[in-house]
């Protein structure tokens, strides 16, 4: 049984477990205006100083953060990172957070995509990170799914061909699903599948349906290559600062070596003087 372990007054409500960080779950919380945690809160709103850093130490099992308050000014948490670490989230939060469980109905799509897309980032980035905030979104885009068995922690991904790899995420999906239905209480667990629509959600939340649509499907993606795009304009940035730094020093010293090299030419002088050359 998973139960709070905190002194820490926690507020978090609804913890979504989807493999998307961001999109239609996200979306709809929102509708049912609830505050969600997402991949792309941790980068935003002057909390890119700290969260990554804290993410990235908590998926690494580096140190023991306190997730809750981390995410403080938020009552529900969508995807990852905080779906990767949900059984310590969990045991946090009171007794009447609810989690949902958006199974993947299309398992072998989602594993292409996260090649394609996450995969790929990894593997392109061909120096290591210089920053911290970039060296944390490498390492949660490395932990932001479930690994395969032959996976170590902080590997970029399995070994084999492309196939082989495919069926090994979608075997640690399948084993991640079973093991939230295996430990999460029915009682505060939704199984939910993408075109459920709003009935059932709202059914378990005790919200009132909305009189709209429900969002459409999203992977989530695009946020990933957003803030991709982001950490290395950071990146570069900050080598352009550092250059900058080391030009204006230079030029604010350059008067001294001025000096220093009259000093010398003179002793120089002195020396031939002396010594009659």
């Amino acid at each position: 049984m998973l139960r709070c372990a905190t002194s820490f007054r926690c507020y978090m409500r609804v913890i979504c477990l989807t493999m998307a960080p961001d999109g239609a779950m996200t979306n709809a919380l929102r509708k049912l205006d609830y505050t969600p945690y997402t991949l792309r809160s941790a980068f935003s709103q002057g909390r890119a100083n700290r969260h990554p850093t804290e993410w990235a130490s908590a998926l690494r099992g580096e140190r023991d953060i306190d997730l809750c308050k981390l995410m403080a000014d938020f009552d529900a948490a969508v995807g990852p990172p905080a779906a990767m670490l949900y059984a310590k989230l969990l045991r946090e939060c009171p007794d009447y957070t609810k989690v949902i469980l958006v199974k993947e109905t299309d398992k072998q799509q989602w594993a292409r995509e996260h090649e394609r897309w996450v995969i790929s980032l990894l593997k392109g980035h061909r120096h290591p990170p210089q920053n911290r905030i970039a060296k944390a979104f490498y390492t949660i885009l490395s932990e932001m799914a479930p690994r395969p068995i032959e996976q170590p922690l902080g590997a970029i991904s399995g070994n084999g061909d492309d196939d082989t790899r495919i069926s090994g995420r979608v075997d640690a999906l399948e084993r991640y699903e079973a093991e939230v239905c295996r430990e999460v209480p029915s009682s505060r667990l939704l199984v939910y599948h993408h075109g459920d629509g709003w009935e059932p959600l709202c059914s378990f939340l005790g919200r009132e349906v909305p009189g709209e649509p429900f969002p459409p499907y999203d992977s989530g993606m695009h946020v990933i290559r957003n803030l991709h795009e982001r950490v290395e304009r950071t990146e570069k940035i900050a080598y352009v600062a550092v250059l900058l730094l080391g030009g204006t020093a230079l030029y604010a010293f350059f008067p001294v070596l001025l000096d220093m090299k009259e000093y010398f030419e003179k002793l120089y002088r002195d020396y031939q003087i002396a010594y009659g050359q």
